[in-house]
C-alpha cells in the first residue's frame, strides 16, 4: 500500500486525538479544581462556626451537616452505584430520621446546603456581617458544587468519541500493509506495528479514562479530609484548653 495516504491523514488522525486528550483532560482539571475549593469551604465554615456559635451543640451540628454535605456532593458527582453507603453514612453522622429525610430529597447537595442555612439563621445573636461571611462560603459550595454537577451530566457528546476510536481502529488495521513494504517483508513488522498500536490506542483509553473525573478522583479521601478537620476543630472546641500557650523555649520576635 502507498504511503501517500498515511501520510496525509496521519495528521488529522493526530488532531483528533490532542482534541481528544485535551477536552478529556480540561474535564479532569476542572473536577479536580472544583473539590478542592469544595474541601477548604467545608473546613472554613466549620472554623468560622467554631468562634461565632456559642452553643456547643449548635457546633457540632454544624460540623456534622458539613461533613454530611461533602459525602452528599461524592454520592452526587458519581451517580447511584453508592446510594447504600450514603444512607448508613448519613445516618451515622445526622440520625435516621434526618438521613432518610435528606436521602429522600430531590436534590440533595441543595437540602444539605439549605439545612446549613437554617441551622445559621437559628443563631439570632451572631451580627449580620458574621453571618454573611458563612453565608459566603455556603454560596460558593453551592456553585463549584453545581459546576461538579455540570461536568458529570454533559459529557462529551458520543459521536465524537466513536469517530475517533473507528478511525484509529482503520487506520491501525491499515498501517502492517505499508510497514510490510519498509521492512521488506521482515518479521520486525510485526513487533513495530504492535508498538505502534499500543501508543496509539493508549492515548486514546488515556482520554477515555479522565473524561469522567469523578470516577478516579480519590473523593473518599476528599470527604476524609474534610471530616478529619471537622472532627479536630470540634474536639478542640469540647475540650477545656481552647488555644494552647505558647511555650517558654519560642524565640524572641526578630
Amino acid at each position: 500500500m502507498p504511503d501517500m495516504p498515511f501520510s496525509l491523514l496521519s495528521p488529522a488522525l493526530g488532531l483528533l486525538l490532542v482534541f481528544r486528550t485535551n477536552t478529556a483532560y480540561d474535564r479532569y482539571a476542572a473536577g479536580r479544581a472544583h473539590w478542592g475549593v469544595i474541601v477548604d469551604l467545608c473546613k472554613d465554615i466549620v472554623r468560622q462556626g467554631c468562634y461565632k456559635f456559642q452553643d456547643l451543640k449548635e457546633k457540632v451540628e454544624l460540623g456534622r451537616r458539613v461533613i454530611a454535605f461533602a459525602y452528599v456532593v461524592k454520592r452526587h458527582c458519581r451517580g447511584g452505584s453508592e446510594e447504600a453507603e450514603l444512607k448508613q453514612m448519613l445516618t451515622r453522622l445526622l440520625g435516621a430520621a434526618e438521613a432518610k429525610r435528606l436521602m429522600r430529597s430531590r436534590h440533595r447537595p441543595t437540602q444539605a446546603l439549605q439545612d446549613i442555612g437554617i441551622l445559621l439563621d437559628r443563631q439570632d445573636y451572631m451580627d449580620v456581617v458574621d453571618k454573611q461571611d458563612i453565608n459566603r462560603d455556603i454560596q460558593q459550595l453551592a456553585v463549584n458544587a453545581g459546576n461538579c454537577e455540570r461536568i458529570y451530566k454533559l459529557p462529551l457528546p458520543l459521536q465524537y468519541t466513536r469517530f475517533t476510536g473507528r478511525w484509529l481502529a482503520v487506520w491501525m488495521g491499515l498501517l502492517p500493509l505499508t510497514l510490510w513494504r519498509e521492512f521488506k517483508g521482515s518479521w520486525i513488522m510485526i513487533p513495530g506495528a504492535a508498538l505502534i498500536s499500543v501508543f496509539f490506542f493508549g492515548i486514546e483509553e488515556l482520554g477515555i479514562q479522565i473524561e469522567e473525573p469523578f470516577s478516579i478522583l480519590p473523593l473518599e479521601t476528599f470527604c476524609a479530609s474534610v471530616k478529619a478537620s471537622v472532627v479536630e476543630m470540634l474536639n478542640r472546641e469540647s475540650s477545656e484548653v481552647k488555644l494552647p500557650g505558647i511555650g517558654p523555649d519560642a524565640e524572641e520576635m526578630p
